[in-house]
């Protein structure tokens, strides 16, 4: 049993009941009092005074119920209850999506320019295919303009097509260019003229007219 707190106090007809549970309050007289409990249920007392007999009764519910409503389910201060989420439907299942294997790039090789026997650090960059040439001098597109070049007199329009092939690699073959287009294989002694089709390997060098470059692959 711990300590409680009990006082009270009459303004006029009215007494103040004081009380840990709160404030409570009656109107009456001796022998007879209506009133309303700390914890807010209403009540009404009888009594003969002088003899200590009492009769007390109380109506209606207190604060912490709504009127007509249910208990709350969880206790105050206590912690939330966890909803029954078994008869939720499931979710629909997601296929796992995995990335393709291998690479899906284009072949990649390049023309490094050569003069004077040292490369220069110009790069000209090929994809699957390109055609080299000069651009300006045709309406026709070219995909890798030899046109800045000091040597770009000696390069026609359409000139060599330089290409990647499943089975055989890279390809270079001439266009009918005026001037020819040559290539020096590694470990040969010299260029000779394509004539119709050569295999590039890296480290190849081609020449279009008197425009040199080194052929690397990638």
């Amino acid at each position: 049993m711990g300590w409680s707190f009990r006082r009270s106090f009459n303004m006029g007809p009215i007494r103040w009941n004081l009380s840990k549970s709160g404030i409570g309050g009656s109107w009456g007289f001796p022998g007879f009092r209506v009133g309303v409990a700390a914890n807010g249920r209403r009540y009404v007392s009888l009594g003969i005074p002088g003899t200590g007999l009492h009769y007390q009764q109380y109506f209606g519910g207190n604060r912490s119920r709504k009127s007509g409503g249910s208990p709350t389910a969880t206790p105050s201060g206590g912690p939330p209850l966890i909803p029954d989420l078994s008869s939720l439907p499931l979710p629909a299942s997601t296929p796992l999506v995995l990335p393709t294997v291998g690479s899906s790039k284009s072949p990649c090789a390049c023309l490094v320019a050569k003069r004077d026997g040292l490369t220069t650090g110009e790069r000209f960059d090929i994809t699957q295919s390109a055609v080299v040439g000069r651009g300006g001098t045709s309406a026709a597109q070219v995909d890798v303009d030899l046109a800045a070049l000091p040597q770009a007199n000696y390069v026609s329009a359409h000139h060599a097509e330089i290409r990647c092939e499943d089975a055989r690699g890279w390809i270079i073959r001439d266009l009918g260019s005026q001037n020819g287009s040559f290539v020096h294989h590694a470990g040969t002694n010299d260029f000779h003229r394509i004539v119709s089709e050569e295999t590039l390997r890296d480290g190849d060098e081609v020449a279009f007219g008197n425009a040199r470059f080194e052929f690397h692959i990638g």
